[in-house]
């Protein structure tokens, strides 16, 4: 039998199997807070899916797409050691969990809060040297964040306020996410985040000119041009203009074109659209360059929407 066919029959059913395992440990790795000691079988899925990955290397199938989607889960693991190690502290950790299980050195998932707790130790030699400053800093901070962020001040009534606006943009009730919105802006002075929210109920409410003006004075008070069109286009998705949105993300994008969390919000509307392609490439972009700017929760999401992505193309293809 030919190569070619022997690897669409292996794909087609341990293949598949694989690709199944693989698709619930992408869903496992991002949802590990409050797991506990099930953390572990969530390492457990990972062990199988390195076996499985294995045994088909071996029979000659090519696997590279399947080992980037290992290697991206892999990489959220570790990002999430402190997580892990939080979750399986009643157990005694990774390192009671190795004495019960010893898996081999190249498995190296298992082995992530060794480097942990090192890089930890060194910190907290840091810290203690400079403790007296510390604990200055600390009673500055708290006392401005009582002053400033504490649950009855000013701002937090705002964004009670403004959190409320958006329930009711979602559920179409354009009148109470106004009332919501203009009690958020007269608590809050210069609150550009309800002026540009509210900007988009009046225009949903064909309110032109005072839209109009309203989302001027909004890009006034923000400032930061980049935000504001960030703002505006979860403010449409809030109120269910897709369209609007995706056309603000792309004039974000045209503007800030490194922009990175403008591409995954792209990316989103094109995936609910189903536009594998589009959100595909906004996703990769997006990765790229979270990678280069440090953006940890953008560079992670951007990744795992990717692989599900190249799931939807692979199967439609």
């Amino acid at each position: 039998m030919p190569k070619g066919v022997v690897e669409n029959v292996i794909g087609a059913t341990a293949g598949t199997k694989l690709r199944e395992m693989l698709h619930q440990l992408e869903i496992d790795v991002v949802n590990l807070k409050g797991k506990q000691e099930k953390v572990l079988d969530v390492f457990a899925l990972r062990d199988q899916v390195g076996e499985e990955y294995q045994h088909l290397v071996e029979q000659g199938l090519n696997l590279k797409a399947e080992e980037t989607r290992i290697e991206t889960c892999d990489l959220i693991i570790t990002r999430q050691v402190a997580l892990i190690e939080e979750e399986l502290k009643k157990t005694g950790g990774l390192a009671a969990a190795r004495k019960q299980r010893n898996p081999p050195e190249d498995l190296k998932y298992w082995f992530i809060d060794i480097p942990y707790y090192a890089a930890k130790k060194k910190r907290l030699k840091t810290t203690l040297i400079a403790v007296p400053i510390v604990v200055v800093v600390l009673v500055i901070v708290a006392f401005v964040s009582i002053r400033l962020w504490g649950p009855g001040n000013v701002k937090a009534r705002a964004n009670t306020y403004f959190v409320n606006a958006q329930k009711y943009m979602e559920r179409g009730e354009l009148d109470n996410a106004a009332k919501e919105l203009q009690s958020a802006m007269r608590t809050l002075k210069n609150y550009g985040e309800a002026m540009t929210y509210y900007g988009v109920v009046l225009e949903k409410q064909g309110k032109e000119a005072e839209s109009k003006t309203t989302l001027t004075d909004a890009q006034n008070v923000m400032k930061d041009r980049r935000k504001y069109l960030m703002t505006l286009g979860k403010a449409y998705e809030y109120a269910n203009d897709i369209t609007k949105a995706e056309e603000t993300y792309t004039l974000l994008i045209k503007t800030s074109p490194n922009y990175e969390d403008a591409y995954y919000e792209r990316g989103l509307i094109y995936e609910k659209a189903n536009k594998a392609k589009e959100a595909f490439d906004d996703f990769t972009k997006a990765s790229e360059l979270a990678q280069k700017s440090g953006n940890k929760s953008t560079y992670d999401n951007a990744l795992l929407r990717l692989n599900i992505v190249k799931k939807t193309i692979s199967t439609s293809g």
